[in-house]
């Protein structure tokens, strides 16, 4: 399953600061069980939430367990930065493992049909909406080249999420497939 968490933070005096934390959160996250991935993205166009967390996760029940709960997840370690953050929580169905994204390359989301839009360069993986907010009903998503993303002006693009990764992905030691 894939959890999806997009974030604008509002208060420009504490973003590094907020940066910083949740960098370290995000290690702390790998540690549950059932949390195989987690990356943090920064959004690229107008159509982009100004942030993106995408965490593979092995079932709904890792939101609910104890590990969990101890580390503060669901909101509660935020902390301090809690009144400056707005954020949309979505589970989805569809990709049981999302691949690492580097130095180069971006992620892309539609929440429609991504054949109403002229992306003929672009294989997408649809996800369908499990969980939490449930912001969208279906959800569809791929990795690719900021190259190809700058020819086809993906940034321009209406309905068209853009991000660059914020940092390396975090993994469960070991890696769970």
């Amino acid at each position: 399953m894939l959890y999806s968490v997009e974030i604008a933070f509002t208060n420009s005096e504490h973003e590094a600061d907020w940066n910083a934390w949740y960098e370290t959160f995000l290690v702390k996250l790998v540690s549950v069980p059932g949390f195989k991935t987690a990356q943090r993205f920064q959004g690229q166009s107008p159509y982009s939430s100004p942030y993106l967390a995408l965490y593979s996760v092995t079932s709904r029940a890792v939101f609910d367990s104890q590990p969990y709960r101890d580390i503060g997840g669901g909101g509660a370690a935020v902390g301090r930065f809690a009144q400056y953050r707005q954020r949309k929580r979505n589970l989805f169905s569809g990709i049981d493992f999302f691949p690492s994204v580097s130095g180069g390359s971006c992620v892309v989301i539609v929440d429609c049909d991504p054949e109403q839009l002229d992306l003929p360069n672009l294989l997408f993986t649809p996800l369908a909406i499990a969980d939490f907010d449930r912001t969208v009903e279906r959800r569809f998503i791929t990795v690719t080249s900021e190259e190809l993303a700058r020819r086809l002006r993906l940034a321009e693009m209406e309905g068209v999420g853009l991000y660059r990764p914020a940092n390396e992905r975090r993994t469960a030691l070991p890696l769970q497939k």
